[in-house]
């Protein structure tokens, strides 16, 4: 049922080398390294610094580059972390791409404690600034109260997310005075448009569901039905990727935005097989390598 590549086993087994030739198990150097086994520590290392682990804090997207910039020639194959660096830098532009002239449906969540206060409306450019009208009325609210704001930003179906501070300007109308794009555990997620399926391990009941984004960690999915999704349920989602490879993938759903009458959910992975999970960083790098080719030509 499920196509996977029989060579995983040997780039996980060398994914631990060294491009100088000062790694291990074997100290292979430079190109005796497979290709995949380059591509996937380079993905596995930028996975572990922007991910926040129960020993260690998160690195930014700037101090990833930065430790890829040091370590390339050495630990990681140059050619492979240049193309790393280069979509981590596109990544820090992200907010300036988005959000135009143009009104696009967007969601504001407040949170101040126990207490969600969350507003549906649209944000837009007007001139320099970048503001977000609501469709209801906004209640006013104390700034030193307030633990975050985050904005979810709607664009062809796939949903943007950032960290915001705002000013109230009109009964239902926001000045966003700052703006950075979330770094969460799907930062280094690929937009990708991807069709798949999600299975409820305990019933079995099977939705087709559309992937707008995928990471080593997570993904995060939509699909038009407005049938009840049990958000504590352990579920499977089933990837489809364009070469036709199946991957099942564990996990639970860990977070919902509704805007409009469409909501994106996002799918934690959890006890997914090794061989699944570099099956993924494998894929992701293979699509960001086409992207960098087809711009290039």
């Amino acid at each position: 049922m499920f196509d996977i590549d029989t060579n995983i086993p040997k780039w996980v087994y060398e994914h631990h080398e060294r491009w100088d030739g000062k790694g291990y198990p074997q100290g292979l150097k430079g190109e005796e390294i497979e290709r995949e086994a380059r591509i996937l520590k380079v993905a596995d290392t930028i996975d572990a610094m922007i991910s926040e682990r129960s020993y260690k804090k998160q690195m930014d997207l700037k101090e990833a580059i930065l430790e890829l910039k040091s370590c390339k020639g050495k630990d990681f194959d140059p050619y492979i972390a240049d193309i790393a660096i280069e979509i981590l830098s596109e990544k820090l532009n992200a907010s300036k791409q988005i959000i135009d002239e143009i009104m696009l449906p967007a969601n504001i969540m407040i949170r101040s404690g126990s207490k969600i206060n969350s507003l549906n409306g649209f944000v837009y450019k007007e001139k320099k600034d970048i503001v977000f009208i609501s469709t209801k009325p906004v209640d006013d609210f104390e700034e030193e109260l307030i633990d975050s704001i985050k904005l979810a930003v709607e664009k062809f179906n796939i949903l943007y997310e950032y960290k915001i501070k705002t000013t109230i300007i009109d009964t239902n109308k926001l000045l966003i005075n700052e703006i950075q794009p979330v770094e969460s555990e799907v930062a280094f997620g690929l937009l990708w448009t991807l069709e798949g399926n999600l299975v409820n391990t305990t019933t079995r009941q099977t939705n087709v569901i559309t992937i707008t984004k995928i990471s080593g960690e997570g993904l995060v999915f939509n699909f038009e039905d407005e049938e009840y999704i049990d958000e504590k349920g352990i579920y499977v989602v089933i990837v489809r990727f364009e070469d036709g490879t199946n991957v099942p993938l564990s996990g639970r759903i860990i977070g919902k935005t509704k805007i409009n009458k469409l909501t994106h959910y996002v799918f934690k992975f959890v006890d997914v097989r090794e061989k699944y999970r570099d099956e993924v960083f494998r894929q992701i790098f293979r699509k960001q390598i086409s992207y960098k080719k087809m711009l290039n030509e």
